[in-house]
């Protein structure tokens, strides 16, 4: 990455894979590529790009993540445990300018965590 586009200072860290099925009929190699693609891509990208932020003193991580990992949805029990999408059956999509301006207002504030759309975070308190 650093040959391509030299030091990188911001990262919006958004891989993930969804195979929807049951948990029986999920069979075990969709359920390992979805622990690579949605766990450990994460760890890989900021492991190799973290150092030179840090190094630099600058940089950003913008890691989204998945409501689907708060809360068990049925037939995407590797995607909860590996919380990396939303299931668009069940949310909107989002429109880019409402992602973009919560974005730069999170890294601008240095805000830990955010949730868009922001009702999002109502469903935390749901059981």
């Amino acid at each position: 990455i650093k040959k391509e586009v030299g030091d990188v200072t911001i990262v919006v860290n958004n891989a993930g894979a969804v195979y929807p099925a049951d948990l029986l009929s999920t069979k075990d190699e969709e359920i390992t590529k979805t622990f690579e693609v949605n766990i450990l891509g994460h760890f890989w990208i900021v492991k190799a790009l973290l150092p030179s932020m840090m190094k630099r003193n600058h940089g950003h991580i913008v890691t989204v993540a998945s409501v689907c990992g708060h809360k068990v949805v049925p037939y995407l029990i590797p995607h909860w445990v590996g919380k990396s999408e939303v299931n668009l059956k069940l949310w909107p999509v989002l429109e880019t300018d409402e992602v973009a301006r919560a974005l730069i207002d999170a890294i601008l504030t240095n805000k830990k965590m955010i949730f868009v759309p922001s009702y999002i975070s109502l469903c935390l308190t749901l059981e």
